[in-house]
């Protein structure tokens, strides 16, 4: 049997979105690869791990879970210790036919062959990303380590071209494989009762779902709905943020309150922090349109579930 090791470090991380990515591709692993030639081991940190992630998920032949220590290291090094120690000497021990990091990152050194999904190229085409000497240095060791992986992939044309210019790759060392959407079916409506409810949710009103990162151009997305009151627009239409906030503001950052309140629209927006799968399918279908002014994207993986959901989508061509 050909067995394949996944860097499971974003793995019970679902509040983002590698974590997301992984964990959807591997548990419908079962149902779409021949299970008896090839088996995949998860390598997931131990003390990562939460509730949800149960041995019993992973019943299910040809797939196989390892829980190891991330060690006592702050995050940060812990991380990059995971990538440049752990993976490889675990790929080593399992004879793994190939090594998968479901997200940018590689092992400088790996003996066996590794390849890496790549989302966007943002770290490399925005300096907010690289604006530390820790940044700028996790960045050349991951490039570095990417060129020599056996294969890239990415997930749309536009990510692809960006990759190939800013790491100086071949085009056949990157393959574009679109994201995909999970099929969602109706709504629980316990769940929109209690949405509405708990936050007060109008029968109108638009929809952000995202990080708050600056690129996002929330606060863009604030002072146009600002100015859509403004002009005469429909007064009883609420604009939903959803996501966690940021603890501070940073290059990268920005907390939208302050913006909320110079814009004197407390009393229109509701911010609903972090929201669980199900919440998010209650909120496309309840939301009178989702709007998405992201001014980089590798993909936009929201747009599409909006699509799906049947929300109208306003959004940047970006």
């Amino acid at each position: 049997m050909n067995d394949i090791l996944v860097n499971g470090w974003f793995w019970d991380r679902l509040d983002t979105g590698f974590g997301q990515y992984v964990n959807a591709l591997l548990r419908h692993w079962p149902y779409t690869a021949q299970e008896d030639a090839l088996r995949l081991h998860l390598l997931a940190p131990r003390e990562h791990t939460s509730e949800s992630l149960r041995d019993d998920a992973f019943s299910r032949e040809g797939l196989v879970l390892h829980r190891v220590s991330p060690g006592s290291l702050p995050r940060a090094l812990a991380k990059v210790w995971w990538e440049q120690v752990t993976v490889p000497r675990w790929g080593r021990k399992l004879q793994a036919c190939l090594v998968w990091h479901p997200y940018w990152t590689a092992s400088l050194w790996q003996p066996q062959p590794q390849v890496t999904t790549i989302h966007d190229a943002i770290p490399a085409l925005l300096s907010a990303y690289r604006s530390t000497a820790r940044q700028k240095l996790y960045l050349r060791l991951v490039t570095a380590a990417t060129r020599r992986t056996r294969q890239i992939l990415t997930v749309s044309k536009a990510a692809g071209q960006d990759l190939e210019e800013q790491l100086g790759l071949a085009q056949r060392h990157v393959s574009v494989i679109s994201n995909g959407v999970a099929p969602r079916g109706i709504p629980c409506a316990s769940v929109v009762a209690r949405l509405r409810r708990q936050h007060s949710l109008p029968d109108r009103f638009f929809l952000y779902l995202g990080s708050f990162e600056r690129r996002k151009n929330v606060a863009t997305l604030l002072k146009a709905f600002a100015v859509f009151r403004q002009k005469g627009g429909d007064p009883a239409m609420a604009l939903v943020l959803a996501g966690r906030l940021p603890a501070r503001d940073t290059r990268v950052l920005q907390d939208p309150r302050p913006v909320i309140a110079e814009l004197g629209l407390e009393s229109h927006v509701r911010l609903l922090h972090y929201v669980t799968e199900a919440e998010k399918a209650a909120l496309y279908d309840m939301a009178t349109a989702l709007v998405f002014p992201g001014l980089y994207e590798g993909f936009g993986l929201m747009v599409a579930e909006a699509m799906q959901a049947g929300t109208p989508v306003i959004t940047s061509s970006h």
